[in-house]
């Protein structure tokens, strides 16, 4: 065997060697999309309501001189929804109403004693829908049961939503 014969044969073996350790090749690179990615049909959703990102809220007028607001801090449930009709949608929500603020303690602590939400004896507040109500685009009414101190009564709560996929970014789409 000659040196040239030696060195090719080293060279074909190193590079063969060389090859088996190597990772594979990265596969192609996807043409650039245009636009937001084709979202899937959406099926039957259920989703637990976030307590860190939700809050019950709601204002009161004082002696007709000003505007009050306050929030319930911790509110928890359900909210179902078929993604095809807006009817489908349900909520089953529980309100913690020991956790009342309007930022003004007296205030609070009054709301939460005997004479308004007794949250000793009435911890909680629950809404259950019965039925929802269509309105302009965007926009809708949910029709429940509020049990509030003990006793349940029907209210319609004005909604907004349903107004077109948002884009988060980075291909996330809601």
């Amino acid at each position: 065997m000659t040196f040239k014969t030696l060195t090719t044969t080293a060279l074909v073996l190193a590079s063969a060697v060389a090859y088996a350790q190597a990772p594979p090749p990265a596969p192609a690179a996807a043409p650039a999309m245009q636009g937001p990615p084709p979202q899937p049909v959406l099926g039957p959703n259920e989703w637990n309501i976030d307590q860190a990102h939700s809050t019950a809220g709601f204002t009161v007028t004082h002696l007709m001189v000003s505007t009050v607001p306050g929030s319930f801090g911790k509110v928890s449930g359900k909210i179902t929804y078929d993604g095809k009709n807006a009817s489908s949608i349900a909520a089953d929500v529980t309100i913690d109403a020991t956790t009342i603020t309007t930022n003004n303690e007296g205030r609070d602590k009054d709301l939460r004693s005997e004479n308004f939400f007794d949250v000793a004896k009435f911890p909680t507040l629950t809404f259950k829908s019965k039925k929802v109500v269509p309105g302009a685009a965007g926009k809708f009414q949910l029709v429940g049961d509020l049990t509030m101190h003990g006793v349940t009564k029907e209210v319609t709560l004005d909604v907004d939503g349903l107004s077109g996929p948002v884009n988060a970014g980075r291909r996330f789409v809601i």
